[in-house]
This record gives C-alpha cells, structure tokens and sequence, in this order.
C-alpha cells in the first residue's frame, strides 16, 4: 500500500485511493470495455486482480484517483461513480457510497489485515456478480464521476493546480421503472464504511450529458 507520511488522515486517504484504483481497472476488465490484452495480472489483497496498461486510460484514472483524494482530505466527498456508456448513454454506474472515513485505524488494526480481508472478499464478490452481466455494446466507454458539494466543485476548479484536468457537472435524467440496483457489499471497518451497488439502466432512460473528462 502506498502511505503518506504528513499524517494519518493522510493514509487513510492513500488506502481508500489505491482500492477505488484498482476496483476501477477490475471492472474495466471484467465487463470487457478493452481487450484483455491490454490489462496484466497482479496479486492485492491475496487475490489476483487485473490493472490496464494503456496509458491514456492509466493517466484517466490516476488523475480522477488524484481528485477524489483532494476531496477525500477536505471531507467534501460523498461517493463515487464509475459509468459503463454506450455512446451518450449510461449502461450501467457502480456506486461507492462513503458512510464514514477517519483516521482513527492504527488502535484497532494496525496492520491493516482486517481492512485487507474485507478488501479481498469485495474483489471476489465482485468478479462472481458481474461476470454473469450481460454483455455490454461494442466500443463502450467510462467515465468517472464523484458526488460532492456545488462548493467543493467551484474550489477544485478555482485552483490553479488542477487545470490541467477539469470535471464537468453532470446533468442526468434517469427513469427510476426502468433502473436496477443490485446490492454488492458493505465494506464495514472500524475507520471506513463504504457500500457499494451497480445500477444497471435502459438506454433510453439514461442520457449521458457531459463531455469526456
């Protein structure tokens, strides 16, 4: 894992920031929005995971990994969405939803072992859930969108830091009859709560209104 030696708050942070990365380039593969000849075979968390080497979308994904981190830091960071599109329409958003984050971890699992398990059955859970999908439209996209506050969004744009990568607000009009949300997992630990679900969307219902990041 990577940690920040500034603080605790810090490394909480760095080890939410490498889980979301890499369920992120998992998803990718598992759904097969690129072949699988572009992704390598890794171990995390004690299972085998798989992580992109293309670098347009390594680069995609670490600069969305660097601003969930900044939001993350400020506490301005209510969940994650990774979108799965065809054309301008979302064909399936997995939700993390982030209850609680602290940095209260090195008195109760300093190793982070119990973190690490929870991880590695998420993994497993994941793979058995989604493999069994149906098979997503040919030249899919994604797309990563974050859940924060209007003023937390004008602040990251304001700073000159971040320019070089701007968000976009998104505009979605999704039609609740023809949306299904299956339930992943509760990742419960003692200083990270987060639960995560895929909504799965017709296409006519779910207009995809922002640009490509």
């Amino acid at each position: 894992m990577l940690f920040d030696s500034e603080s605790s708050d810090a490394t909480v942070v760095d080890i939410f920031c490498e889980f979301i990365e890499i369920v992120i380039h998992n998803i990718l593969y598992i759904r097969r929005v690129y072949p699988d000849t572009i992704f390598e075979s890794k171990r995390k968390y004690g299972v085998v995971v798989h992580h992109s080497m293309h670098p347009g979308v390594c680069e995609y994904i670490l600069h969305c990994v660097d601003t969930i981190g900044h939001y993350l830091k400020k506490n301005q960071l209510k969940g994650v969405f990774l979108s799965l599109n065809s054309g301008e329409n979302i064909v399936e958003k997995y939700y993390f939803k982030i209850f609680n984050i602290n940095s209260d971890y090195e008195s109760n699992d300093p190793f982070t072992i119990k973190l690490e398990q929870y991880f590695s059955d998420f993994c497993l859970k994941l793979y058995s859930c989604i493999s069994i999908f149906n098979s997503l439209p040919n030249n899919s996209t994604f797309t990563v969108q974050l859940d924060v506050s209007e003023y937390a969004t004008l602040e990251y744009s304001q700073n000159l830091a971040h320019q070089g990568f701007l968000w976009l607000d998104v505009n979605e009009n999704e039609t609740n009859s023809s949306t299904k949300i299956i339930p992943l997992q509760t990742i419960q630990a003692d200083f990270l709560i987060i639960q995560t679900y895929v909504i799965q969307l017709t296409q006519t219902d779910s207009r995809l209104t922002e640009n490509r990041c």
